[in-house]
This record gives structure tokens, sequence and C-alpha cells, in this order.
């Protein structure tokens, strides 16, 4: 073409977009070379790290979830054997103390046999409770509760205790009316009986 007829642009401005490799790479030019190389591969493994974090999180978000549940299941199961292990607590002490008072003195289940056995058909005990003594200038004392249809039988049981020979002291604490006669007797079995049984 003839240097006239080529337009006024096209002659101000060359645009080189391609540039040889003989020329040196600017700075920006070479981190804009490495950015879109390595850097991507940086990234990428920085987003998986990061979306490995979290799914981490969340796994350790359930697992404190799961163990909060099962803390409260077993709190709830506690308190609702509370009542249970305060009476077992209270059956082992009751146990205990058998046992102290058995080791104490081991006779008075012949005692409880002796009033069995001694006790007539038409007289009901209803308890018996023992006062043992740690002193040993101090006597045990083992008392009897019940009702009696008439005095007669009264005065005859309380007889059986003195005749018997198990036991060294007999006396009748209280005495009360009501449709039959409730008595409370209090009883020292005698102590050869004890020890030599």
């Amino acid at each position: 073409m003839p240097a006239s007829l080529k337009s006024p642009l096209t002659s101000l401005y060359k645009i080189n977009l391609i540039h040889k490799r003989e020329d040196i790479l600017t700075l920006q030019a070479r981190f804009t070379k490495w950015l879109l190389t390595v850097g991507r591969f940086l990234v990428i493994a920085v987003e998986m790290g990061v979306i490995a974090a979290f799914v981490y999180r969340y796994q350790l978000d359930a697992q404190i979830a799961d163990l909060n549940s099962e803390i409260q299941h077993k709190v709830d199961f506690l308190k609702a054997m509370q009542g249970q292990e305060q009476e077992i607590r209270q059956v082992q002490y009751q146990l205990l103390q058998v046992k102290q008072l058995k080791a104490a003195n081991p006779r008075f289940t012949q005692a409880v046999r002796g009033v069995a056995q001694i006790t007539p058909k038409n007289i009901t005990v209803s308890s018996i409770s023992f006062a043992l003594s740690l002193d040993s200038a101090q006597q045990n004392v083992m008392t009897v509760t019940g009702t009696s249809p008439t005095t007669v039988e009264l005065a005859s049981f309380m007889q059986h205790f003195k005749g018997s020979g198990s036991f060294k002291q007999t006396t009748l604490n209280s005495l009360s009316y009501d449709k039959e006669l409730s008595f409370t007797i209090s009883i020292v079995p005698n102590p050869k009986e004890a020890d030599g049984q």
C-alpha cells in the first residue's frame, strides 16, 4: 500500500501483544506468570486445608453434642436412682449395726429364741429391741413390746422369763389397756447363759 493511503491512526500506535523471549520480563510480569502457574496450586491447597478444618470442627462439634447428651442421660439416671441409693445406704448402715451388735454379743439370737419359746400362744410380741452397752460394768438390755388378752397371761409370761434361767432380770416398764393389755418389758440376759452357749 502506498504511504499516502495509510490511515493516520495505524501509523501512530504499535502494540505488541506477544513479547519476544529475549525481552527481559519486568517484576510485575514475572509475578503474574508465577501467580498463574504455581500460585493457583497454592490457593487450592490453602482452600482444601480450610475446608478440612471446617469438616474437622463440625465433626468435633457432633462428638461434643453426643457426649453432652450421654452425660445428661447419665445425670438423669443418677437423679432417678438417688432415692434408691439412700435406701441402700440405710440398709447397709442397719446391716453394719446388726453385725456390730452380733460381734459384741453373739448370743442375742439365743435370747430371741428363748423369748419365742416361752411366749404363750395368746400373747403377741410386736417388737424386740436391744440396748447394747459398750461398758462392761453395765448390762445389755432387751426390750419386749406386745399385747396380752389378760393380766393372768401377762403374769404367766413374766414368770416364764424368771423361771427359764436364761434371763437375769425382768422388769415391767409400762402397761396400758385399750381392748387388750399393751405392755413393755425390759429383760437382762443372763451373762453365763449368753457366754456359755
